[in-house]
């Protein structure tokens, strides 16, 4: 009897054993999986499964949902990758690309991050006679020749010579840690009509989205009385191209609203969220850069902006992009100082 009690608790135990193992089993198959994708020694942007609201930097790890996902990786002048990725629950799948083997970057439809850690070499340019204008993929430099150009990216650079109503332009190698040497004279510099070739010119329409600030005057250190007590994200950005500078700010903006204290003294201005659209009309060898300046203060209550560390960035955007064809921007900043900076 005392044997049979015993086996029939031992049958039940390994019983309660089994059913607890695979609960626990059941309970440890996770919905989710992890990929760690890096790209070598360069950074390189990232959209999952075309989202392009959510931009990613490798070297990243991504929690993903477990299945089949399309992962497409791009980076300035290296091209786009496009990959397929299988997620399994609860596993790290490593992922390494190689930009190299990249498709090259098309003319218009791209998404590009226009952040990267380029290679260098140097560029000398002589001219007989000298003192002529040098532009380095459409940028005008600022010496004449004779010139040495420091730091060039590696790779094929456009480069235009003019001299009075002479130029010479053609694509030259750069290469790491050397030197290209363009010695020319006018013998090889052919007459350009400018007018004809400065009439090619495309058109660059920017949305500039700027998130909610307000502006609290402060006697106390400015005595100029202006407005330097912010809460939220105080934007300066300046519009730099060959021939134009366009400065905008908060404080250019016309849609606010204005406090005023009991004797009808203005103590403060409330900005809204607001979006500004900009069109440039620039050659089509021209390049346009954004230089940005943020200041942001997104806790609560009110911080003198000279107490505030700025954060600056600098864009650009090639006019000659699309071909030709109109280059849509969207600069976005949020209320925490994010940028958002896309070009299509």
């Amino acid at each position: 009897m005392t044997r049979l009690i015993k086996r029939k608790f031992g049958l039940c135990l390994a019983t309660i054993v089994l059913a607890l193992a695979v609960s626990v089993a059941g309970e440890g198959a996770g919905t989710h999986g992890f990929l760690y994708l890096e790209s070598g020694e360069d950074t390189a942007d990232f959209v999952i499964d075309g989202n392009i609201n959510r931009i990613y930097q490798t070297p990243r790890l991504c929690t993903l949902l477990v299945g089949q996902h399309t992962i497409r990786i791009y980076k300035m002048h290296r091209g786009t990758i496009t990959v397929t990725v299988d997620i399994l629950p609860d596993e790290v799948l490593r992922k390494q690309v190689n930009l190299i083997d990249a498709e090259p970057p098309r003319p218009a439809g791209g998404v590009e991050e226009l952040e990267f850690k380029p290679r260098y070499g140097q560029l000398t340019i002589l001219t007989d006679p000298p003192d002529a204008l040098v532009f380095l993929d459409g940028i005008r430099m600022h010496r004449r020749t004779p010139v040495t150009l420091e730091k060039v990216e590696t790779g094929q650079r456009a480069v235009r010579v003019a001299a009075r109503s002479f130029t010479w332009e053609d694509t030259v190698l750069i290469l790491v840690d050397s030197t290209k040497v363009l010695n020319l004279t006018y013998s090889d510099i052919s007459e350009t009509n400018l007018a004809e070739r400065r009439a090619s010119t495309v058109s660059i329409r920017t949305t500039i989205e700027l998130p909610g600030c307000r502006y609290r005057r402060d006697n106390n250190s400015d005595g100029r009385n202006n407005n330097v007590m912010i809460r939220g994200i105080d934007p300066f950005i300046d519009i730099l191209s060959t021939d134009t500078t366009i400065h905008l700010s908060h404080h250019q903006l016309a849609n606010f609203e204005v406090i005023r204290d009991g004797s009808g003294q203005v103590v403060a201005k409330e900005m809204p969220d607001t979006s500004i659209v900009v069109t440039l009309e620039q050659y089509i060898d021209s390049t346009v850069v954004f230089d940005l300046s943020l200041f942001p203060n997104p806790d609560r209550g009110y911080v003198n902006r000279n107490k505030i560390d700025g954060t600056t960035r600098q864009y650009q955007v090639p006019a000659n992009l699309n071909r030709g064809e109109p280059v849509e921007v969207l600069l976005r900043i949020d209320a925490n100082g994010e940028i958002t900076f896309r070009y299509y």
